[in-house]
């Protein structure tokens, strides 16, 4: 933005930061797939050309499948 422009702006509010500090880790978990769970994962059919149902929210079997991501 141009100094010029912002020179004469006054702002009535400050940004919200919330300052907590480092955060810590609880706990972890890990566990292991196995090859036949990996395929499961790894495929989705698409078998129609449509990106959004009319929530514009993504559809199972579409192009941008949810499960995809």
């Amino acid at each position: 933005m141009n100094k010029a422009l912002v020179e004469g702006l006054v702002f009535s509010k400050q940004p919200y930061i919330q300052d907590i500090g480092p955060r810590k880790t609880k706990s972890m978990q890990f566990s292991t797939f196995f090859g036949f769970e990996f395929s499961k994962m790894a495929e989705v059919q698409v078998y129609k050309g449509l990106y959004y149902d009319t929530t514009r929210k993504p559809i199972d079997g579409r192009l941008l499948d949810p499960r995809m991501v």
